[in-house]
């Protein structure tokens, strides 16, 4: 659906809503060369993986994901691009952040620490019912499309049930 790059990585979301990193992306925040996260992808299939592979896969089972897929192979301008989805990306960085001796692990602890902290702000907005941006809430928008569509479609002179009712339903649910 979109595609971007910030900071060196590449990122997006999938038309099914699944965030993303790309290889490189992916390689930069774990502070290793990009040719090891291509290998790790490459050998997911295999019977035979390294200790490494297996590990990271452990890591996504305990997280309750599927393991099935390591990445997404995407089209874009007419070559092949990988798309790691956010769990496996997760998983990969964490093994580096903390159980790797491979690359630069204070680049993958920073790259950690900046997406918990993010997650669990998103938590707690989520348990607690708060929107931190302010926006209205997409049900709320179609719901007062609607409400506005029909409160005064009825003629003068012509009684509407709906009108008589659609602000007091609309004010006892925002008061909820």
């Amino acid at each position: 659906v979109v595609e971007k790059e910030v900071d060196g990585v590449g990122m997006g979301v999938l038309n099914d809503g699944t965030p993303f990193l790309n290889i490189r992306g992916l390689a930069r925040m774990c502070g290793v060369d990009s040719a090891v996260i291509v290998r790790i992808t490459n050998n997911w299939d295999d019977e035979s993986a390294k200790p490494r592979e297996k590990r990271i896969k452990e890591i996504i089972r305990e997280q309750g994901f599927d393991t099935s897929v390591a990445f997404f192979a995407v089209v874009k301008d007419g070559t092949i691009n990988h798309a790691i989805p956010s769990h496996v990306c997760m998983a990969i960085l964490e093994y580096y952040a903390f159980e790797s001796n491979q690359g630069s692990r204070d680049q993958a602890l920073k790259s950690y620490r900046v997406l918990a902290k993010k997650g669990l702000n998103d938590f707690v907005f989520a348990q607690v019912g708060y929107n931190p941006s302010g926006s209205v809430d997409v049900s709320w928008r179609q719901f007062h499309d609607r409400v506005s569509l029909t409160a005064e479609s009825a003629p003068d002179g012509y009684f509407s049930i709906f009108r008589e009712i659609a602000s007091l339903i609309v004010l006892s649910l925002i008061h909820i």
